[in-house]
């Protein structure tokens, strides 16, 4: 009799299970969508990078279009290691996606959105994973050579999602997720703050939800905006760096380097030099350190102060290429004369070129005539003067850093009298625009004509764990915890 009863209540929570199942599939539908998905590189439909994206996505896919950031598109072939040569063509993308599942989400509505779901996150995962295209993910991955032992599932749009369902919902389906490919695949499951070997982004478009595979991926330093202690932006440095013309083997010095932005630009694109850099001030030595170190680049730091006779800890002659983007007396005070300051600067500068060598100024056209006042009173005090040589200004390029400072690129060459200044940069090419915004999108396009082709997805989790190093005031806290633990724990037994 009692075996009977159980018979009959487990066969009542199946049905009702079942019944729920039934129940949720009526608001769990398939959502049409392509096969992949591609994330733009920067923000605006007509921005170059994202023109050029969308040309090379039309010549490798098909059924390409656009929407809120990302490209959406079906490769052309079946042959997964086909697709993925293909694929890894594309360079002005920031990642290339494969959409494992693509559902709307059309829950029943709730008198009061305080009420509970009337599903759990564990049901939703199921029903989404019903829908998913886990062969051709697998296809993919297996392509790209990507050994999977461990998952995450993350998300930056909790809010779009708890408005779609409910908040307990968005916080466990991430979870639950994880569980249903665990049960599929034997993937571990790793928490927030944990690293995995893949994560899946999982991603919300009114009420459709998507899970994504990364693929493959542009390097974050060749994008641009990834420094840890940002600075200048990367599109301008970018202009200034390229102006050096640095050459493998050669040394660049920054004697006012501050978070080290430009040098750390040349180093993403020329990483073969030498950087040096040097700054008063030991907090921004240590920002440029860390920006370097995100890089996985090697730079020289000195503090020093740059402007005193002698006050570079470098030899004469011993540089090939300088650049300095000297204080303007706005951000950072200057005390004095800014005509003897940039005087100063210059003479020590001078002092530390090799023969041959050259000298990128970035300034604003504001404190230009007081720089340029220093640069002539410069001249006087050089012995070459004689041999009727001296630094003169080859190129000098106005931009418009923002709407109201005017930025100007000055490249110094030791050499005789030459004719007057160009107004444009020799790697500018004809047809370069004037100024304004047309001007930097020329530079941001000429930027990325240097973009390598993207690469696997790398494992996902804390960047740079393995080379980050522990604080010591984290240590100390972390061991004082421990012994209090030990200790709660040793007067509980007691």
């Amino acid at each position: 009799m009692r075996l009977r009863h159980r018979l009959w209540n487990a066969a009542g929570l199946a049905v009702a299970a079942q019944l729920l199942r039934c129940q949720l599939h009526l608001f769990v539908l398939p959502a049409l969508s392509t096969e992949y998905s591609a994330i733009q590189a920067c923000h605006g439909q007509n921005a170059s990078l994202n023109r050029m994206a969308r040309a090379e996505l039309e010549a490798v896919g098909r059924h390409v279009h656009c929407a809120a950031g990302r490209f959406y598109f079906d490769a052309v072939g079946s042959d997964g290691s086909e697709v993925v040569q293909a694929l890894s063509a594309v360079r002005h993308v920031r990642s290339i996606r494969r959409i494992a599942i693509s559902v709307e989400l059309l829950p029943p509505v709730r008198s009061n959105p305080a009420d509970p779901a009337t599903f759990s996150a564990g049901q939703l995962a199921e029903a989404m994973d019903s829908f998913a295209h886990w062969e051709d993910v697998e296809r993919d991955l297996r392509a790209l050579n990507i050994s999977v032992r461990s998952c995450c599932v993350v998300s930056r749009q909790f809010q779009q999602l708890a408005r779609l369902v409910t908040a307990d919902v968005a916080h466990e389906l991430h979870r639950e997720l994880a569980l249903c490919l665990q049960r599929r695949f034997g993937w571990h499951p790793c928490g927030r703050g944990r690293s995995a070997d893949l994560a899946l982004h999982l991603h919300v478009e009114g009420c459709t939800l998507r899970v994504e595979v990364p693929l493959l991926q542009q390097q974050k330093a060749k994008l641009g905006g990834g420094f840890p202690h940002q600075g200048m932006h990367h599109v301008e440095a970018w202009a200034i760096a390229r102006s050096l013309d640095v050459q493998p083997g050669e040394t660049v010095l920054d004697p006012m380097c501050g978070k080290g932005t430009i040098l750390a630009e040349a180093a993403v694109w020329w990483p073969r030099a030498i950087y040096v850099g040097c700054d008063a001030d030991a907090l921004q030595l240590e920002n440029c350190r860390r920006n370097f170190e995100w890089l996985e680049q090697s730079v020289v730091l000195h503090q020093a102060n740059t402007t005193q006779p002698g006050g570079t800890p470098l030899r004469d002659a011993s540089v090939d290429k300088v650049v300095v983007a000297p204080p303007w007396d706005r951000q950072f005070g200057i005390s004095g004369s800014l005509v003897a300051f940039y005087q100063q600067m210059l003479q020590e500068i001078f002092r530390v070129v090799r023969p041959g060598g050259s000298v990128v100024v970035f300034a604003s056209r504001r404190v230009l005539p007081k720089l340029l006042e220093a640069l002539n009173r410069s001249y006087a005090s050089q012995a070459a003067v004689e041999a009727a040589a001296s630094w003169r200004i080859t190129a000098q390029r106005s931009f418009a850093l923002t709407r109201a400072t005017t930025g100007v690129i000055l490249v110094l060459r030791f050499m005789p009298e030459c004719s007057e200044a160009s107004r444009c940069l020799s790697w500018e090419g004809r047809g370069a625009p004037e100024e304004g915004r047309e001007l930097y999108e020329h530079w941001r396009q000429l930027r990325a004509q240097g973009f390598p082709r993207l690469e696997a997805a790398k494992p996902a989790g804390l960047a740079k764990v393995s080379s980050a190093k522990t604080k010591p005031a984290l240590r100390l806290l972390l061991a004082l915890l421990f012994c209090a633990g030990v200790v709660l724990g040793l007067r509980s037994r007691v």
